[in-house]
């Protein structure tokens, strides 16, 4: 079938490969052409993840430039991620456009404690870090129905749009948008399903 034929292979994350993991090892440690090495390879999954957080609130190529300025300059102290980098770039992106949100020179925000509320729920902020652990990825895509698994695959590790996908899909952009929110929602089902699972077995051990 069509479906069939467009199905994807199981996606490499390129935060947790074990070449990135060496080259993320061995930047924290000082070295860099490691460190650039890394970026290069990366770039274009870390640019579209910084889109998304992004937003209409920054500019997207500045918040990773500021997270990856921020990265290096940790490493040079010695400090800094030596695991998960892509992660970690995405929760110190999620911080700035926060504070950015926070910040007086915001004028499309109402900032008062109302805030507090509406930035648990704000897609930006909360959206599942797909690279946060690769096996539970891999375990979850593979539960997906066939064309969910391929929009979550092209939207938020290749940095499709849903326009981009029309051909692909052979369906138009509205219904991918559709689709894409169907698909989201039951990967966040079945990655709390695994992680009460998970929780439910520790419990079982103590």
């Amino acid at each position: 079938s069509t479906l069939v034929a467009l199905t994807l292979p199981a996606p490499t994350l390129s935060a947790e490969t074990d070449a990135n993991a060496a080259l993320i090892a061995a930047a924290a440690d000082g070295d860099r052409a490691a460190a650039g090495e890394y970026f290069a390879q990366n770039l274009r999954m870390l640019t579209a993840m910084a889109r998304r957080i992004a937003g209409n609130v920054m500019d997207a190529d500045d918040l990773l430039s500021e997270a990856i300025v921020s990265v290096l300059a940790l490493w040079v102290r010695g400090t800094g991620p030596r695991t998960h980098l892509a992660a970690y770039l995405a929760r110190a992106m999620r911080n700035r456009v926060t504070d950015e949100l926070r910040s007086p020179r915001s004028r499309t925000w109402n900032l008062d404690s109302s805030w507090e509320r509406a930035a648990d729920n704000d897609p930006r902020l909360t959206e599942i870090d797909l690279e946060r652990d690769v096996a539970a990825v891999h375990e979850i895509l593979s539960l997906l129905p066939d064309d969910q698994r391929i929009v979550l695959t092209a939207m938020h590790i290749e940095g499709a749009k849903p326009r981009d996908l029309e051909v692909r899909l052979d369906r138009p952009a509205s219904a991918i948008s559709s689709l894409a929110q169907r698909a989201k929602a039951n990967f966040r089902r079945l990655l709390e399903e695994r992680e009460s699972a998970i929780a439910a077995r520790h419990a079982i051990c103590a």
